[in-house]
């Protein structure tokens, strides 16, 4: 049951539902807890919650109470001891380990913090193993019409080179290829074209290793591990190392955006 805000509810009568201990949770007794959440969305949840008198073991999430009835001691594994009853707020740190000793049937209302969620904005590089990263940078700046993003060296000796596409999106890393990533392989990587027949012709025209036509449709050809089945339409190219990568054609909100 959840309940889309506004909304007021009379906590003291709800009737709740089972949330059975676990064995190993029950420390003295035969508590049972029941709950029931009200409300929850990305940020968390909102609801109530009720124990029984016993005594049980528990591992806390990020959350804030307020104890409408009954009373207990929260004992932390720290040391520190918390006793609450009637109108007490409490906070409880996530993952601290607790015991609950409940004296009175206690009911909270209880809002538990989901973690946060990371901020991760998009992908930003593939690598693709090369055998020789200026030949690599001249096929995928002047055949595929990439640009040069990153180029430098680190006082190892280590070459960064990163390409992308004229619209942006997801670099390409090309590195030396080694012996446990060697180059020549299917490298997942799918490239989208506004005009992927044009770009199929444009490109065997300029003696670039590229598929006789597009991939049938309906007809499952399995590739970098996914099945392809030619929709929208696609064909596969390969880099002077053997590397393949997938065209495609660009779906018309991907154009207009």
């Amino acid at each position: 049951m959840t309940i889309t805000p506004p909304f007021a509810a009379a906590v003291a009568s709800l009737e709740l539902e089972p949330w059975p201990l676990s064995p190993d949770q029950v420390v003295e007794g035969a508590p049972e807890v029941r709950g029931l959440v009200l409300h929850e969305d990305d940020a968390g949840e909102r609801g109530v919650w009720e124990h029984t008198p016993g005594v049980s073991r528990d591992v806390e999430a990020d959350e804030l109470f307020v104890v409408v009835s009954g009373r207990a001691t929260i004992e932390f594994a720290g040391g520190q001891v918390l006793e609450v009853g009637p109108g007490d707020v409490a906070v409880l740190p996530e993952g601290a380990r607790t015991v609950w000793r409940v004296h009175e049937t206690l009911r909270k209302v209880f809002q538990v913090r989901r973690p946060g969620r990371l901020h991760v904005t998009g992908v930003a590089t593939v690598v693709v193993p090369v055998a020789d990263q200026d030949e690599a940078l001249a096929f995928y700046v002047d055949r595929l019409g990439m640009r040069k993003v990153n180029d430098f060296t680190y006082e190892t000796g280590e070459r960064w080179l990163e390409v992308s596409p004229a619209e942006g999106s997801a670099n390409l890393c090309l590195v030396v290829a080694r012996p446990e990533r060697p180059a020549g392989g299917e490298t997942g990587v799918v490239l989208m074209s506004a005009d992927v027949l044009g770009d199929l012709s444009a490109l065997r025209a300029d003696g670039v290793d590229v598929d006789d036509a597009p991939l049938p449709e309906g007809e499952v050809v399995w590739w970098s591990g996914a099945p392809l089945a030619g929709m929208p339409t696609q064909f596969l190219l390969r880099d002077p190392d053997g590397n393949s990568l997938l065209m495609v054609a660009a779906a018309p909100a991907q154009l207009s955006s």
